[in-house]
């Protein structure tokens, strides 16, 4: 007899018509077959040989396909695959089948009708009493919106990560291109990128010689970067990374010695091989402080040639993940090619600087003037521009003083400067005033079709009994400045004709000619020592004069270094050159009134700027 506490499924509410005995086998397989056939979700069962045929489908199979059970019974549920289906996919599950084993996947199916759906099925193997899998049990459901969803999700993340990477990039390149020195462009590089990819990191350029000939360290953690172990470490990377190099199994070695565009790996750190590279205990506390534990090791490489290499550090093992490499990789080609950039800048200002040095006088004794000169190129170390100076005797015809500059930033600028000066010392030392020196220089480049622009002061100095004659001529260049030997300073009056380059070769060019009281000390420039971005010329002009007032009585290199202290920032923004002249062995200032101020010289009020000639 049955348990008394049987529960009856016939009461009110139930949708059955009689209770159905929990012990009657028969009675409940014939519930399930219902329960399966009127489910709403799609179920399927075919045989596991062959091609494995459909042996039955419910109502739900035909609500989700469209295909009746008639039309499916007997037939491989490969009429489910479409043009898009993946056959990968297929090939994976149906190993699994064949293995015995259960099988979650999606499929991208077909309709009766050809709209695609993406199934997911669960099969399930059924065994006999026997334990063999002779059927399949499949549940299909309709994920389309889910997996949609999901692919949409992944986009939005693969853009969204896409994005991260380039504006990581883009944040490092530009931080190293706000550099034009190479090391600094390397520094720079460092401390973007570490702080973003890893717990602490370096980079290190290589000479010529694949030498270290720069380290720079990068520490994540701020309350760590100015510590004695990033101090430590700091100091003695360049000895650990030389003894690396000589090391054919260090990570160093195996790095530099890889294909510059072989995959980036994380590595873990090879503590034996650290040990070897660190003897020191306190060095290797110092780099356990900072944090050991895997390393991405990335060459910088950029047209053929080996820059150098950054190291990233992590604590974590899992610390780089694929999302890291990826970005590391990408960052490798660009910031090599910015770094390379930058070295090119640098090579070609060395060597616009040397030719620039080659043309300016070296140390020259004229036995009656004191002389100061001096030529700071600009703070820009991208630009070279065309600033010269030159002081050369002329027996007894004087000393002819010049100072010019060549329009332009560049090598072509500096090598037009070179031309300009030999010329002018040709033309000089053939006699003429400056007048004359000029007219023949301008009637030259006019014949050599020179397509240059220049400005030109020349001033020929003759010593006198009573102090100096002055004649000089000026082509769209600053007027000289003039401090008599009571200190009261003037101007020369300005230029008397265009540049170089835009004069016109018939014209005459006008000069100015006086003589100057013993102790009267002349200044010649150019407009870097008085122009700025944020003030007019005039302002610069007046600056001048009053700094050359200030001047101390003493030489003319001792004047020299104060207008430069005074005028002239640690990196300035265009070349400047500075030269101070003076009569030798004349104090600066006398103890004299001066009863006569030569004719040129214009005054300047209190605050340095030329009087106006109506105010005289």
């Amino acid at each position: 007899m049955p348990p008394s506490d049987t529960p009856d499924l016939t009461e009110q509410g139930d949708h059955v018509s009689e209770p159905v005995p929990l012990w009657d086998s028969t009675a409940l397989s014939g519930l399930a077959g219902r329960v399966l056939n009127s489910a709403r979700t799609a179920v399927v069962i075919t045989q596991a040989c062959g091609d494995n045929l459909i042996v039955w489908a419910n109502t739900g199979f035909t609500t989700l396909t469209g295909y009746s059970r008639s039309e499916v019974i007997g037939r491989s549920p490969r009429f489910l695959h479409g043009p898009h289906t993946d056959a990968a996919a297929v090939q994976r599950m149906q190993t699994e089948l064949a293995a015995g084993n259960p099988v979650t996947t999606a499929l991208l199916n077909y309709r009766k009708d050809g709209t695609a759906f993406w199934n997911r099925l669960v099969i399930t193997p059924i065994c006999d009493d026997a334990d063999k899998v002779t059927h399949h049990a499949a549940v299909l459901v309709d994920a389309t919106a889910d997996v949609v969803t999901d692919r949409a999700r992944a986009a939005e993340a693969a853009v969204a990560n896409q994005a991260d990477r380039l504006a990581l990039i883009t944040r490092v390149v530009d931080a190293m291109t706000e550099h034009t020195d190479y090391h600094e462009a390397a520094d720079a590089m460092a401390h973007a990128v570490v702080p973003e990819l890893a717990d602490w990191g370096f980079v290190v350029l290589f000479d010529e010689h694949n030498r270290p000939e720069h380290c720079c360290l990068a520490v994540s953690d701020a309350s760590k970067r100015e510590s004695d172990s990033a101090r430590l470490v700091q100091q003695n990377l360049p000895h650990w990374v030389a003894r690396a190099l000589a090391t054919q199994a260090s990570w160093v070695y195996e790095t530099l010695h890889a294909g510059h565009e072989d995959l980036l790996l994380p590595q873990v750190v090879d503590l034996g091989m650290l040990g070897q590279l660190v003897p020191a205990k306190r060095h290797l506390d110092a780099l356990f402080d900072l944090g050991i534990g895997t390393r991405l090791s990335v060459p910088l490489f950029a047209r053929n040639r080996l820059l150098g290499l950054m190291a990233l550090e992590a604590r974590d093992p899992d610390r780089f993940d694929v999302p890291a490499v990826v970005t590391t990789t990408l960052l490798r080609a660009r910031v090599g090619i910015a770094l390379d950039n930058t070295r090119l800048y640098r090579a070609e200002r060395a060597a616009a600087l040397t030719l620039q040095h080659r043309f300016l006088p070296s140390a020259v004794t004229v036995t009656d003037l004191d002389t100061a000169a001096t030529y700071r190129p600009s703070g820009n170390s991208a630009e070279i521009g065309g600033d010269w100076y030159d002081v050369f005797p002329l027996g007894e015809r004087g000393t002819m003083l010049a100072v010019g500059d060549v329009v332009g930033h560049d090598m072509s600028a500096a090598a037009t400067m070179g031309q300009l000066s030999v010329l002018l010392r040709a033309r000089s030392w053939n006699g003429g005033s400056p007048s004359e020196v000029f007219q023949l220089i301008a009637e030259a480049l006019h014949g050599m079709h020179w397509n240059d622009v220049a400005s030109v002061t020349c001033m020929r100095w003759l010593s006198t009994p009573t102090g100096g004659h002055v004649e000089y001529a000026n082509l769209g260049h600053p007027a000289p400045f003039v401090r008599l030997p009571d200190g009261s300073v003037y101007q020369m009056s300005p230029a008397r004709g265009a540049p170089l380059g835009l004069h016109d070769p018939k014209a005459e060019v006008g000069q100015d000619e006086m003589d100057l009281p013993a102790g009267s000390v002349v200044v010649l420039y150019t407009d870097g020592l008085v122009e700025r971005r944020d003030r007019p010329l005039q302002d610069g002009l007046a600056a001048l004069a009053c700094a050359l007032r200030s001047a101390p009585d003493g030489t003319a290199a001792q004047i020299r270094d104060h207008l430069l202290a005074t005028l002239v920032q640690d990196k300035p923004e265009d070349d400047v050159c500075l030269l101070v002249v003076r009569e030798r062995g004349t104090a600066v200032r006398a103890d004299r009134r001066v009863n006569h101020v030569p004719a040129p010289l214009l005054p300047l009020d209190d605050t340095g700027k030329v009087v106006p000639a109506r105010s005289r």
